[in-house]
Order: C-alpha cells, then structure tokens, then sequence
C-alpha cells in the first residue's frame, strides 16, 4: 500500500527548542507518524530569536533527520519568490500548516490568489496552534486584523481542513474571523514517546519549603507576572523557580522589577532549558504552577503529568479536568486569591505526595493519553 506524502510547513523545528509547543508539536507528529506516512518538512535554518544557524545541518536542500527530509531555508532564500518554489513544484502533495499567521502559510494564501486557484485546487492542513486566543491574539492585533480580512476575500472553506486540538480553539477562531469551516477535525496534540521516561523522584526532603517551577517561554500569555504576584502572596514556606527562554525582554524587565518588589528572596531565574532536561527539572518539584493566558495544548502540562508532579493550572487549556482525576488544580485566570488558597490549603497534603503517589498521577495519565488510539486518529484524518 502507497503511503500518504504529506508536506510540513513550520517556522521552527529540531534541532530548534525556543518556539515552544508549536516545535514540539510538528516534531512529535513526525515522530509518531514517519513509519506510517511519507513525510517531509519544511522551516528556517535556526532556533526562534536566534541570529545563527543551526550548526551541523545542510541548508538549501533536502537533508535526512531522523530518518524525515527537511529543507532548512537560509536567511538568504526566506522569502516569498524561493517558498513559492515548493507551493508550484509540489502542486500533488497535500500541505500540513502549523500556523496561521506565520510566513509559510501566508505566502501560500498570496500564492493561491495569484497563481495556484487557477489550476487544480487541493486540500490542505492548517493547524491554528491557539494563535485565535485572547491573550496571543492580542500580540501585533492591527497588524492580524488586516491579515483577516484579506484572507476572507481569498478563503475557500472546501479546500482547507482546519485542525483544534480542542474546541475552545474553534469558538475563538470563529469569534476572530467569522468563517464558514467545512472541514474539521478537533484532536489533541500527540506527546513525545521520549517524555514517557520517567524520572526518578528527587526532591529534597530536608526542608519544609514548598518547591514550585515555572517553565515556560517568558512571554505575556504566559503569564510569568501572574505566577509572581500569586507567590508574593502565600503564607508558607516556598521556594519559586522560574525555567525558560525570554521571548520579550520588556516582559522580563517587568517580571524583573516585581521580582526586585516582592518582600522574601523566594524567587530565582534558572534559565532555559535543553528539551531533554524538563523532565528531570520536574522531578525535584511538588507542584508546577501555570497561570498561563491560553493554551492550545500545553506541552509542559503533559510533561509534568508524566512525571507525576502535580499542577495548578489556570482555566484557559484543554486539561480543566485535573482535580477530577487527582492531577492537580485548575482556578480560573482572573482569580488571584484562588490560586493562593490552593495553594496554601494544599500544602501539607501536596509535601507528603511521595514515589508512590507520583507513579500513579503518571500511570493514570498515561491511561488517559491513549496514545496508540490518538496515533490512528490522526491517520484518519490524514490519510483518508
């Protein structure tokens, strides 16, 4: 049997880590689906925010990593002329977006405009990646608003499949454009087979402080400022790190002065962290605090679920369900207070969560994941 060719456009990929869940969701998907279809990636020649390229890798042609070609574009041929070159060479072979406004997909909707609706027209994949919520859209909004409103004059909804990794997702992108969707498929993100590892539990008992990790890109819908103001007001004894790379150095310089505000030294930067390092961090935590502004997945979620730390969570994700399962907490975004009480009024209960505890949040959320069903989910909707 023929496998299915399909083409992935994304901004970022390996060996890249700072784009965040959108890099791990294009890397994960071609982990889990190479061996079952005949894929290829396209995407830039270096990390998010970075000024040089990826070392060891070849440029401006098809190399193999991990077994997947990937034409890495250089600084030099980022532009509309030479990725057009892919849209025209490859008019057969159906195109897998991870983003909405991202160049890729944007010089695909000016290309279709001009040049590919007049021939035979295709199907394609457009994975929005939260980019429709309050708190992402409202980054560069004038510029996204005049985005919208050519793309409405261009759009045709029978030849795009859009994909949500959760309903939500479809409610915002409805309430920001006000499309007809034909085609759909709302389906969570697949996780990384590597973070199914589990490390060993490491925390350290010799102190009554209550170990809490922040990890994520330091940027405004993450909510690093919330996470700070929430610390500042809690009544026991608390230690906050703070992982991750900063994608907004006037965020950080304002996450920075409440840090210099706040009335203990609870509070320390760690830095970022290389992909293969999270679950270990998250081995030496009680609890991952995440008042994140929207998610569309949530990678770190899952990452600290499969260590079996527990998490405070706010309301804006697809995981609202985690005190239900004995995974955590969620408390709503505006409600400073709530995130405290959790906090303090769980503390004994979450300093005792030991080795045993911690297998059975993972085993019970591994349980949940059901990768191997996910996997052929995503098939259908690829293949078919």
């Amino acid at each position: 049997m023929t496998k299915k060719e399909l083409i992935i456009f994304s901004g970022y990929y390996l060996p890249g880590y700072k784009a965040g869940g959108v890099l791990k969701a294009v890397s994960n998907f071609v982990i889990n689906l190479k061996d079952k279809m005949n894929l290829r990636v396209v995407t830039r020649d270096r990390d998010l925010g970075s000024d040089a390229q990826y070392s060891n890798i070849e440029t401006d042609k098809w190399t193999n990593v991990n077994g997947v070609p990937v034409f890495y574009l250089s600084k030099n041929i980022f532009n509309f002329f030479h990725i057009s070159f892919f849209f025209n060479s490859y008019k057969k072979t159906e195109f897998f977006f991870n983003s909405f406004f991202e160049h890729f997909t944007v010089f695909y909707f000016i290309n279709y405009f001009f040049w590919l609706r007049f021939f035979e027209e295709k199907k394609i994949f457009l994975a929005p990646h939260g980019e429709f919520s309050d708190a992402a859209f409202n980054i560069r909004k004038t510029k996204k608003k005049i985005y919208l409103f050519v793309f409405k004059l261009i759009y045709n909804p029978d030849f795009v499949h859009w994909i949500f990794t959760d309903k939500s997702e479809l409610d915002d992108l409805n309430n920001k454009l006000s499309i007809q969707i034909n085609n759909y498929s709302i389906i969570k993100d697949l996780p990384e087979i590597s973070s199914f590892k589990h490390v060993e539990f490491n925390i350290d008992k010799t102190s009554n402080n209550l170990n809490v990790v922040f990890i994520s890109r330091i940027s405004p819908v993450k909510n690093l400022d919330l996470a700070l103001k929430i610390i500042n007001k809690i009544n026991i004894p608390i230690k906050f790190d703070i992982y991750g790379p900063i994608g907004d150095l006037n965020y950080w310089k304002r996450c920075k002065s409440i840090i210099k505000s706040m009335n203990s030294n609870c509070v320390e930067y760690k830095g970022s962290l290389e992909p293969n390092e999270v679950p270990t961090i998250f081995s030496k935590y009680h609890l991952y605090l995440n008042p994140t502004g929207g998610e569309n997945y949530g990678y770190t979620i899952v990452e600290s679920l499969l260590q079996g730390t527990p998490i405070l969570l706010s309301d804006k994700t697809p995981w609202n369900d985690l005190e239900q399962n004995g995974w955590g907490w969620n408390v709503p975004l505006e409600d400073i207070e709530g995130f405290k009480d959790k906090i303090e009024n769980n503390y004994k209960n979450i300093i005792l969560i030991d080795k045993s505890m911690r297998i059975k949040i993972r085993k019970s959320f591994i349980r949940k994941l059901n990768l191997d069903k996910l996997i052929n989910n995503y098939l259908n909707i690829f293949t078919k």
